[in-house]
């Protein structure tokens, strides 16, 4: 392998020798590097570039690798690499051949024209915690990969729509139009397409397929015995890829039949990848190569041809990859397999790279409280400790999070013993218990760095738990009764693993006080964790239907009111076919049970397939089905229960989208469609100007942060109800800070409506966290049993609600006449030092959060005591 070195000028113009092969700069600064012939030349010939880069913080800091021809104008028409750095050495590796954009999102379809190079630079993404050290850079090496060479007589075909130099030499690449003929030994005799993918994965000669209803690839061979490897699989973007049926051909003779025919077949597929992972384990081997299972066998050739056949329903047959060899290399064949195999790691690593943080726990038996916010990971502190306060109201939320430090492979077995406060007594059987499932989870949004960490709640039997193969394990405990009578209730709880015991004592002051409900309404996007799906059962949509009213329940346990989407209501036409009606009895029933007054839909069926026609009957014409649907809505509406329906159809148009005019008409045909309906959106006030012209059709309008108080008065002018959303998207959010003393925030400045991401934002296989384009961000995960799962951000938000209700009880009570002056003015002191500073914009508020979480977590409880 040879290297090229880069000689790096910073800004200032102080070069860096080849010699010395380094090269220090500051956070928030841009360091251009030098462009010579030889590194010029070297890049236009090269598709890797590798690097190391230090950071010098304890922080995680966002770093960029930007290169830009002559025809890059913007950031859609750059190669970007963007990174999460984790404190430390960080060895990098990226992929010169990689389209313009980003990762998994490209507007331009190109790569980068290294002839005509202009400019490359690096820069480290402020973040409110700029340090005074600098970041190094060293080992900056450009290169091409050992080419790896099949055995003669061995034939590989790459399914999908690579450009030319996206694969190695090998592989030959077989498009929906690469038809069979004179010219085309290898190709389609017949192909009907359902859809062409690209998955975004690495290796890339498995991240395209094309997926088909049926074909028949024709490959021509001489006469002779042969074996074949195949992987007719995907592992999907946006969707989950799953079938009812599938079949594979050759020849004629039927070589597999693949059928799913229920839910549980379905659900048996969807959640393979939930096992938990142990620390050794790695995601190429645990997810990847599970996914892409290939299938393999043997076929004789007694003329010149081999006819391979597929078909399928959506989904089902995804042409991916297959090699073909005479049965008498067998043996150099796999071997050339395990070392293509060994590539594949490798790319898989480049592409998504992982971040070991050294665990410091001594060595061991040991039990700690993990503090509300943390990210639980391997080198999560785990302070022992004998003892823990928990403070809360009648109708309170008690909750608690443990870390146990023994034997990666001994049970865990815990004993609750009786909390006790005069007569009064919280059993053993009131408390539930769950032990969180490590997850390897995406740092950043476009999965370019990965980690170990918790992520799922697990119920174990008895309360007894298998580490599988962790030092550390973390695990959930929560009170399930809806209200405890007021007093001081201690107790222990002993956790055991072998020889080893711990005691832990737990004492629960409960308050002679209720918490209010809140004036703002927060929650999440999505609801049911049911996914989408191209799948058919007739038991889908009952099962749906029931995940909706699970999610519903256990928003409505921590106090969370809104949400997006519903379930969709039945459509069934008459005898004669000219007229349908919307069955909305369970529909009804569920929005009954939502505490908001406004029901919001986004991403769901309903009302898209309405405004679609899809189901349309042909024998139903378009005026009448328009008549009849405006009908059929406007009885919909009466049956809400005096509710409004807002359909948030706008999705950030001034954005990456740039629909402000396409989105302006839509809005206007679904007012005329759907009477009676609420329109709105996401949005975002910074672009104001751009988007103003859309933004003022809307009823209800969500933004992504308000740069100041003055934005208030412009949306009351235009009658806007508004609220904020997705202010803690990202995967190492604070959720127990965003839904606590942030929420206590927003609703003290007259904000009414708060919207999270996300119930279940999972883009294709539960667990897997590494295969769309956006990191798996949930509340709620779906099983097997039917029982809805909860995640870490779930407790987080829980442990948030908690806070935020603590805080809201203090500010009524300032209003309140059993409280004195003295203890008035020390919550009226308290909730100053919270309310201190300007609050708009949300991101600044954010970055500078550390002080304040720190404030109430010391303070709050040792307050609510003191008064009540």
């Amino acid at each position: 392998m040879r290297y090229v070195i880069f000689s790096l000028i910073l800004l200032s113009g102080t070069a860096f020798s080849f010699s010395s092969n380094s090269i220090m700069f500051s956070e928030g600064s841009y360091r251009s590097l030098p462009l010579s012939k030889e590194i010029r030349s070297k890049l236009e010939r090269s598709s890797r570039i590798s690097m190391d880069v230090f950071n010098p913080s304890k922080n995680n800091k966002i770093f960029y690798l930007v290169f830009e021809d002559e025809n890059s104008v913007d950031y859609w028409t750059k190669l970007n690499f963007k990174t999460t750095l984790v404190s430390g050495k960080n060895k990098l590796v990226f992929d010169l051949t990689r389209k313009l954009g980003e990762r998994g999102s490209h507007q331009v379809e190109r790569t980068l024209n290294f002839k005509k190079i202009k400019k490359a630079f690096v820069f480290i993404e402020p973040d409110g915690h700029v340090g005074k050290k600098q970041f190094e850079i060293s080992d900056i090496a450009i290169f091409n990969p050992p080419e790896l060479k099949p055995p003669e007589g061995m034939r590989m075909f790459s399914f999908g729509d690579y450009y030319k130099g996206e694969l190695p030499d090998f592989f030959t690449i077989i498009n929906d139009k690469t038809m069979y003929g004179k010219n085309k030994p290898n190709g389609f005799l017949e192909v009907d397409v359902w859809r062409s993918e690209d998955d975004q994965i690495e290796p890339k000669w498995v991240s395209k397929s094309i997926g088909v209803n049926k074909a028949v690839f024709r490959m021509t061979l001489p006469p002779g015995e042969y074996q074949y490897h195949l992987v007719w699989d995907r592992v999907g973007y946006w969707d989950v890829p799953f079938w009812g049926k599938r079949k594979f051909f050759i020849d004629g003779f039927p070589e597999t039949i693949e059928t799913r025919t229920n839910v549980s077949d379905f659900m048996r597929d969807y959640l393979s990848l939930t096992k938990e992972p142990t620390a050794k384990d790695h995601p190429y081997e645990f997810y990847l190569k599970r996914i892409l299972s290939p299938l393999q066998g043997e076929f004789k050739v007694e003329s010149s041809f081999v006819d391979f056949k597929f078909t399928g329903d959506p989904s089902g047959a995804s042409l991916n990859m297959i090699m073909v060899w005479p049965k008498g290399i067998s043996s150099d064949a796999k071997k050339f397999l395990k070392a293509l195999d060994v590539e594949a790691k490798e790319r898989f690593e480049q592409k998504y790279r992982r971040v070991l943080r050294p665990d410091t726990s001594k060595d061991g038996f040991s039990v700690g409280v993990v503090h509300t916010g943390e990210n639980l990971r391997p080198n999560t502190s785990c302070k022992p400790k004998s003892s823990n306060r928990l403070v809360t109201a009648k109708n309170g939320n008690v909750a608690l999070d443990i870390c146990v430090v023994g034997d990666q492979d001994k049970e865990v077995v815990f004993d609750f013993g009786t909390l006790k406060s005069g007569e009064n007594k919280i059993k053993p059987d009131d408390w539930e218990l769950a032990k969180y499932k490590y997850r390897f989870k995406a740092l950043d949004l476009n999965h370019e760095t990965y980690e170990l960490r918790v992520e799922d709640l697990e119920y174990g039997k008895d309360n007894r738990f298998l580490p599988n193969g962790h030092r550390k394990s973390f695990f959930h405990i929560r009170l399930k009764r809806d209200s405890v009578p007021e007093g001081e209730y201690s107790g222990k709880l002993k956790i055991t693993q072998g020889e080893h015991s711990r005691a832990l004592s737990i004492k629960l002051h409960v308050l002679n006080k209720k918490y209010k409900d809140s004036v703002i309404n927060a929650g999440v996007i999505g609801l049911s964790p049911f996914p989408k799906t191209y799948f058919t059962a007739n038991q889908l949509q009952d099962v749906d239907y029931s995940y909706h009213l699970k999610a519903l329940e256990k928003l409505n346990e921590i106090g969370l009111k809104v949400f997006t989407d519903i379930p969709t209501p039945s459509i069934s036409y008459d005898k004669e076919f000219k007229k349908f009606t919307l069955a909305s009895k369970d529909v009804e029933k569920f929005i009954g049970r939502s505490s908001s007054r406004d029901v919001f839909l986004y991403d769901g069926k309903f009302p898209k397939n309405l405004l679609n026609g899809h189901f349309r009957n042909a024998s139903q014409d378009l005026d009448s089905f328009s008549i009849n649907l405006k009908q059929q809505f406007k009885k919909f509406l009466k049956r809400m229960d005096g509710k409004s329906l807002v359909y948030l159809y706008s999705d950030e148009a001034t954005g990456y989208r740039n629909a402000v005019e396409e989105d302006t008409k839509l809005g206007r045909r679904i007012k005329s469609l759907l009477p009676g309906i609420k329109i709105g959106g996401f949005g975002n006030l910074y672009e104001w100007e751009k988007g103003k012209g859309l933004y003022q059709t809307w009823d209800f309008g969500l933004y992504s942060d308000i740069p100041s108080v003055k934005e208030f008065q412009k949306l009351d002018r235009h009658r806007q109800e508004f609220g904020l959303y997705n202010l803690c998207a990202g995967p190492d959010e604070d959720l127990s800070f965003c839904f606590g003393t942030m929420l206590y925030r927003l609703q003290k400045n007259g904000i009414k409506h708060y919207f999270e991401w996300h119930a279940s934002a999972i883009h294709n296989y539960p667990g897997y966290d590494l295969d769309g384009r956006e990191s798996d961000i949930a509340f709620f995960y779906p099983s097997n049993s039917g029982k809805i799962v909860m995640t870490r951000r779930y407790v987080q938000a829980l442990m948030g609600m908690e806070k935020f209700n603590k805080l809201n009880l203090l500010e009524n009570s300032l209003a309140s006449s059993t409280l004195g002056s003295k203890e008035k003015n020390k919550i009226s002191k308290f909730l100053g030092k919270i309310n201190d500073g300007p609050l708009f914009p949300i991101a600044r508020f954010k970055s500078s959060k550390g002080n304040l979480k720190r404030f109430v977590d010391e303070n709050l409880d040792d307050l609510m005591l003191e008064l009540y």
